[in-house]
């Protein structure tokens, strides 16, 4: 799995994420124990599958682990890359 999101592109991935939600959101308790592992072991580290919509996806999904938060956080934070501002619905002060 992990040379398939290395060579998918970058809409591969979302849908992947995309994907691991949909499934985190209908067994919750099933996926919970499996966010963390599966970002430590599986997803790319590698630069190029670091883009901002991907790291916007990544922080979404970590949110939805309250069980597992600590270790999911600590999971993406290598995975993560600078979002920019046209990729999020973040409202920021002038």
């Amino acid at each position: 799995m992990h040379d398939v999101l290395l060579q998918g592109g970058e809409h591969f991935k979302l849908q992947v994420l995309w994907q691991l939600e949909i499934w985190f959101k209908q067994s919750e308790e099933e996926y919970t124990e499996l966010i963390p592992v599966f970002f430590s072991n599986v997803w790319p580290r590698q630069i190029s599958a670091k883009t901002s919509a991907i790291s916007l996806r990544l922080l979404d999904i970590t949110f939805l682990s309250s069980v597992r938060f600590p270790e999911s956080v600590k999971a993406i934070i290598p995975l993560l890359t600078t979002i920019n501002y046209s990729y999020s619905n973040i409202i920021f002060p002038d």
